[in-house]
C-alpha cells in the first residue's frame, strides 16, 4: 500500500493511477509543460515500487471463501429436518433481528409452506457488488445472486417453484435473508 502521505493510489496488477478522492483513473503518461515531468515520475516510481512489492492495492472484498450454492442447500436442508435452530444460525444478522428470537423463527416455520418444501436446486449463481434488499432497504457489498427452484408439494410431482434468492456476506460466511413476513 502506498505511504500514507502518497498523494496517488497505486493497483499494481492493473497499473493505474488514483489521486486520493478521484472518482477515476488518471493515466500514466502525460502531456504537458515541462513541470508536469516529475509529477509523472513520482507516479512511475510509485507504480514500479508497488508493482515489484508485490503489493495488493485493491479495497479488500467482504465475499467469504465459502460456496454460497453450498450455503443455500444447507439452510433447505436443515429446513426440512425441522432443524429450525442451526437454521436460524445461517441467518444474516439483520434477520436474526427482525425474528427476535429463535423461538419465534421455528413457530414461523411449522404453518408455513417450508414444511411442504422437498429440495432446491440451484441454476446460477451470480455475484454482485452491491445489492439493496428490497424488504428491508439494506445496501449490501459482495452479494451472492442465486437462480433457484425448489420442490415444494406432498404428492409427485413435486411443485417447481423458480426464485431469485440473495446470500449476503456476514461474520465470514454466505447468510441467508429469511424475514417475517
Amino acid at each position: 500500500m502506498p505511504a500514507p502521505n502518497s498523494a496517488f493510489l497505486v493497483d499494481a496488477h492493473t497499473r493505474t493511477f488514483w489521486a486520493r478522492g478521484a472518482d477515476a483513473p488518471a493515466t500514466l503518461v502525460e502531456a504537458g509543460n515541462g513541470d508536469d515531468s516529475s509529477t509523472a515520475r513520482r507516479r512511475v516510481a510509485e507504480l514500479v515500487r508497488a508493482h515489484e512489492s508485490g503489493e495488493d492495492t485493491r479495497e479488500p472484498s467482504t465475499r467469504p471463501r465459502g460456496n454460497p450454492v453450498f450455503s443455500e442447500a444447507l439452510f433447505v436442508e436443515l429446513m426440512r429436518a425441522h432443524q429450525y435452530k442451526r437454521a436460524y444460525a445461517q441467518l444474516s444478522a439483520d434477520c436474526q433481528r427482525s425474528w427476535g428470537s429463535v423461538d419465534a423463527f421455528a413457530a414461523a416455520q411449522g404453518a408455513g409452506t417450508m414444511r411442504r418444501l422437498r429440495g432446491v436446486t440451484v441454476r446460477d449463481v451470480r455475484y454482485l457488488p452491491e445489492w439493496t434488499d428490497p424488504a428491508g432497504g439494506t445496501t449490501y457489498r459482495d452479494v451472492a445472486e442465486l437462480r433457484v427452484e425448489y420442490a415444494i408439494g406432498e404428492r409427485d410431482p413435486a411443485a417447481v417453484v423458480p426464485r431469485i434468492v440473495h446470500l449476503v456476506p456476514d461474520r465470514g460466511r454466505w447468510r441467508s435473508l429469511c424475514y417475517p413476513t
